[in-house]
């Protein structure tokens, strides 16, 4: 609700009447502490109120008769993966006047309604960041039924999904009509704190949610930033206390970091010698000033390193796709694009590509185009062909999909240059890839043989416990989940490439008594999920974004959960890995500064390095190489 009286904290006169005017705000609680439920108690407290239908809300092909009353309802929107979540969530515990269930819609798919009114009979809309998009009325589109309305409540779930705010998808939220607006997330900075711009805008902050200068010229003081931040938002950890009380009371989460040496002689010689060689690669480009000039295949260079730290044969799998057959030559238009993206460098591929279905940022080696120069990342691309009803389809311009005109970024200029460069200097083809392709590249390596021990361990200890496992690489999971069938450990698993109802049955067999004990999920799919019936967790590999394994390890510990939760990080002592664990830290720091969560790390925070973008600098792509 609106308030101008949100926070006693001593902000500037010029900040509190920039907040008089939102009406809403932004619920930055930390990972399972219920703002799930907190939105629907307040659906139910402050319910619609009945208008009149406004000048210009509903389009002409969808407007009711003339003076119809409409109860104008509360619109969801959230990650494809938690929308029948959501759903459940309302049809569970929202009651409306005089005990009756609410009216509640999912609106995602091809047989979504298509006319404003049919969405205006609904209390309660449940729609997915990718739809929201496809019905905007951006760059001359017609406008969808969800920008036909003007909405009591718009509510964005897992909110730093909007985080880049040129992404067509932040600009379509920016543009819903609501009388209210909430953004809810744990990790409201995932890079810099210039991602807390978008959300502004999307909250109708005047000033400083207007244009990105004036948010960066209030950035610039922390202070005032902070005072702002004070004023609209609301922000608890599970460690805060009231009246010397404890204000959320969970069990323990107990956090364990196994950093462990290569155990076979094979897998530590296949890894320092990609390494060895990659930092020649680096140190060239980094005495001719070429670091950022290389940046692609730099980072190339450190997934080959990371994936060679899981298994050497994820690094000889991913060269063997680079060398293999391309597609025809691609349009000019594809090229272009492809160029376009290299510009824009950084950990993910650039500051405006993110994938349009899932809203993840893209990456060079997961990231395909479309002959009409649409990206997508390659588990949501396999995902949309596989469950189409007719023709696929491009999302975005609706042009039918060719399975023979789809261009992975990573055999496109200038990407396929680096990768050629990289393939080349490594010596692929000589001893390292006859090593990590020989007979013993069958074995388990030491990180499955890690996750299998640690299952058994809970196993023995509890016969019921259950485990989460992540993983960045949906490659590695397909190593791992033969290898603990093997062991007598059922596996149900969650990752992209799997349709909305197969994800539900998957999780629904999980969650089930007797079910598998080990879900398997790669970590994009980790966000929002409540999965209490698990009590260890499980991180394969560190993340660059510390911050999306905090998302993935509240997936068990949150309210509804009872017994203590144990988390094990897993890392591979001497190699990259630890490295990027010392990356991790610098982003909670500088986050927990601007959140106001320093005394504690803030490690559900959010994550950010500086203020100048995602690259990183020639002095972290030094340390990360061990210079």
């Amino acid at each position: 609700a609106s308030s101008s009286s949100a926070s006693s904290s001593s902000s500037s006169g010029g900040e509190r009447r920039a907040w008089s005017h939102v009406c809403g705000g932004l619920l930055a609680d930390e990972q399972g502490m219920g703002k799930t439920v907190q939105l629907l108690a307040l659906c139910a407290a402050h319910p619609p109120q009945m208008r009149h239908v406004p000048p210009g809300g509903l389009s002409r092909s969808s407007c009711p008769p003339s003076g119809l009353r409409l109860p104008l309802g509360t619109l969801v929107v959230c990650p494809k993966m938690l929308a029948l979540q959501w759903v459940g969530e309302v049809e569970r515990k929202v009651r409306c006047g005089g005990g009756a269930a609410p009216r509640v819609l999912l609106h995602h798919g091809a047989g979504r309604a298509r006319a404003a009114a049919d969405l205006a009979a609904f209390d309660v809309v449940v729609t997915t960041y990718s739809t929201l998009r496809s019905e905007a009325p951006l760059d001359g589109r017609r406008r969808g039924p969800l920008f036909s309305l003007r909405w009591w409540r718009v509510a964005l779930d897992e909110a730093h999904t909007i985080r880049n705010p040129a992404a067509a998808t932040s600009r379509a939220c920016a543009e819903l009509s609501a009388y209210n607006r909430w953004c809810l997330t744990g990790t409201p900075i995932q890079n810099s704190p210039d991602d807390l711009f978008a959300l502004l805008r999307f909250l109708r902050l005047p000033k400083y949610g207007e244009t990105l200068a004036a948010y960066k010229t209030l950035a610039r003081h922390p202070d005032g930033l902070r005072a702002l931040l004070d004023s609209l938002m609301l922000r608890r950890r599970k460690a805060d206390s009231f009246n010397g009380e404890p204000i959320l009371s969970l069990p323990p989460k107990l956090c364990a970091r196994r950093a462990s040496p290569f155990r076979s002689p094979d897998e530590a010689e296949v890894y320092a010698a990609l390494e060895s060689k990659a930092q020649v690669i680096f140190n060239r480009f980094l005495r001719r000033g070429a670091v950022q000039a290389n940046y692609m295949c730099v980072l190339s260079l450190l997934c080959r390193l990371r994936q060679a730290a899981n298994s050497p044969q994820l690094a000889s799998a991913a060269f063997a796709q680079d060398e293999a057959a391309s597609a025809p030559p691609p349009p000019p238009p594809v090229i272009a694009r492809a160029a376009a993206m290299a510009e824009g460098g950084g950990e993910r591929v650039g500051q405006e590509d993110d994938c349009p279905i899932c809203m993840e940022g893209l990456q060079v080696d997961t990231c395909t185009l479309t002959h009409c120069a649409h990206a997508y990342c390659d588990e949501c691309l396999r995902e949309l062909r596989a469950h189409a009803v007719e023709e696929t389809a491009c999302p975005l311009c609706r042009e039918p999909l060719r399975a023979d005109a789809l261009f992975p970024l990573r055999k496109l200029p200038p990407f396929a240059d680096a990768a050629r460069q990289m393939a080349l200097a490594l010596g692929q083809g000589e001893e390292e890839a006859e090593a990590a392709t020989g007979p013993e590249s069958s074995e388990a390596s030491t990180k499955m043989m890690l996750c299998l021990e640690e299952v058994r361990r809970m196993r023995e200890q509890d016969p019921t416990a259950k485990a989460l496992v992540f993983s960045s690489y949906t490659t590695f999971l397909d190593l791992l989940q033969p290898l603990l069938r093997r062991g007598g450990f059922g596996t149900a698993r969650v990752d992209g490439g799997q349709s909305m109802a197969e994800r539900e049955r998957q999780i629904d067999s999980f969650r089930a008594p007797g079910g598998p004990p080990v879900l398997l999920m790669s970590l994009k799919c980790g966000v929002g999920l409540n999965l209490t019936e698990a009590t260890t967790v499980v991180l394969c590999e560190p993340w660059w974004n510390p911050f999306a394994e905090e998302q993935a390890v509240d997936r068990a510990h949150r309210i509804g959960q009872h017994r203590p939760v144990r988390v094990v990080r897993f890392s591979i002592a001497g190699t990259v890995e630890e490295r990027i664990l010392a990356l991790q830290e610098k982003k909670r720091q500088i986050a927990a500064a601007t959140l106001g969560d320093e005394d504690e790390g803030g490690p559900g925070a959010g994550g950010g390095r500086r203020r100048g973008g995602p690259r990183l600098t020639d002095g972290e792509l030094q340390t990360l190489f061990g210079g």
